[in-house]
């Protein structure tokens, strides 16, 4: 057996619950599933035959296949507490806070280099627990087995990390091109799943707090149709995923070194959302600029 272990350091507020919603708890359950999410939405090029087949053979299949690999999450206590609505600053919850580490392992019979770059990938996209598509549990990567390591931060890097993955991976990969101030991912199909578009950078912010207050605000005032939705009762989740990273070219304290990311997914929506595509874009460039 393969094995891996990282240790990771939380960068903005998580909240994540198990079965007892009452109780904070890392799961390696939600963990493998967040994995699982993003190896499908880094395939959008594929056919959906082969799209199945091959998460399959890496997560297995209910009553079919076991999945290669297994995740253990050492837990810790959550210390902190946090507002998830941080612009109304309304109705503070416990969370685990900034700073708090703890260790992921992931094990593996094979394919052990292919699910290391996935979970790199899946650490910088996106976060942990609830409102992880609005910058809320984000966490960087401190070690691999002991050894420091740093996750890329700026756009080649992580361009080359997509690279590597596809490598390990032995799929044709998608066009990816880096174009002024983003990764845009093509696909030569129509697939009606959330899969990856493009990936942006923002500037640097001097604290967490602040930064999720301007991710929340600009979330209030520009996506009029999820509201809409919303109270409709229908669910519809948001294409735009933001979460943060830390900017190592900085030098200053790692708490002033924050860059938000955002990654833009294909959109699935259950109806036509009149005028999404500007919502969306100003969105994002309140947050990005």
């Amino acid at each position: 057996m393969l094995q891996n272990e990282y240790t990771c350091e939380i960068i903005t507020p998580l909240v994540a619950k198990g079965a007892d919603k009452s109780i904070l708890e890392l799961r390696a359950s939600t963990l493998k599933g967040v994995m699982r999410f993003w190896w499908r939405a880094l395939h959008g090029h594929l056919s959906f035959e082969e799209l199945r087949k091959r998460e399959g053979e890496l997560f297995g299949e209910s009553g079919m296949s076991q999945s290669p690999l297994t995740v253990r999450v050492w837990s810790i206590f959550p210390s902190g507490e946090t507002y998830l609505l941080p612009h109304k600053k309304q109705v503070r919850t416990r969370s685990y806070k900034c700073g708090q580490s703890f260790k992921v392992v992931l094990k593996a019979r094979k394919h052990l280099e292919l699910y290391d770059r996935l979970f790199k990938i899946v650490v910088l996209l996106g976060g942990w627990g609830m409102r992880s598509r609005r910058g809320f549990g984000s966490i960087t990567i401190r070690k691999i087995n002991g050894n420091p390591y740093a996750l890329p931060s700026d756009l080649l890097g992580i361009k080359c990390l997509l690279d590597d993955f596809y490598d390990k991976s032995g799929i044709a990969r998608p066009m990816i091109d880096v174009r002024e101030s983003a990764i845009v991912v093509s696909s030569n199909r129509d697939n009606r799943f959330p899969y990856i578009k493009m990936i942006e950078v923002g500037d640097v912010w001097t604290n967490a707090d602040s930064l999720l207050q301007r991710i929340a605000q600009s979330a209030s005032d520009h996506n009029h149709e999820h509201k809409r939705i919303a109270k409709s009762g229908r669910r519809f989740a948001s294409p735009i995923v933001v979460s943060v990273i830390e900017d190592h070219s900085c030098q200053v304290n790692r708490s002033g070194r924050l860059r938000p990311i955002i990654t833009t997914l294909n959109s699935v929506p259950p109806f036509s959302l009149k005028g999404e595509v500007d919502q969306f874009q100003a969105f994002k460039e309140a947050i990005l600029t």
